[in-house]
């Protein structure tokens, strides 16, 4: 820079900027009031919608716990009961096993004094004369004895073999096939 030149700086305001600043002044407050009218309004006009929507959502949190406690408060019915109707259960299949164990020792015993029974009867019968005489055949008993039969080697013939043994002994066909009848009942 030379000594003859002026520093720049600042232009010196004539009447007429400071006019325009004045006046560009007075329309940016006008503006700014015009704006903070507007703001007042929105707001104003706002205000009401967002106490609403702030009671709306206020009403939507109690809602949302009232469900909350009453879905765990019917959760927890829910459970008890569950729980109660499982204890019942268990109950009655406890009480219905004990029933059935000592009904298949009932049963076990039942069966125990069918087989003494049905023993006794095999020994009863096993007598050659009680067994002719129980089927009005005891005429044949000397027959038999002389062969020296008893009931179990009657048995163990079967029973065709049985039917064509008595023949040969005297016995008619009638009284042959209900001796075997007797001896072979299932057959």
């Amino acid at each position: 820079m030379s000594l003859t030149e002026q520093p720049k700086g600042p232009k010196p305001l004539t009447d007429k900027d400071k006019e325009d600043l004045k006046l560009k002044l007075i329309r940016l407050e006008e503006d700014r009031n015009r704006l903070r009218e507007e703001y007042k309004l929105l707001s104003e006009s706002r205000e009401p919608a967002i106490k609403n929507y702030k009671n709306i959502a206020a009403e939507c949190r109690r809602k949302v716990e009232e469900i909350k406690s009453t879905s765990s408060a019917k959760l927890a019915a829910m459970a008890e009961q569950h729980e109660r109707a499982r204890q019942a259960d268990a109950v009655c299949i406890a009480e219905f096993v004990k029933r059935n164990n000592e009904d298949a020792n009932r049963i076990n015993a039942l069966e125990r004094e069918l087989a003494s029974l049905k023993a006794a009867q095999v020994a009863r019968d096993d007598s050659l004369p009680a067994f002719l005489r129980r089927l009005n055949l005891d005429d044949h008993l000397a027959a038999l004895e002389e062969e020296e039969l008893d009931v179990a080697l009657l048995r163990s013939m079967g029973r065709d073999e049985l039917v064509s043994n008595m023949i040969s002994l005297g016995l008619t066909e009638t009284e042959a096939a209900h001796m075997a009848a007797s001896l072979f009942p299932a057959s």
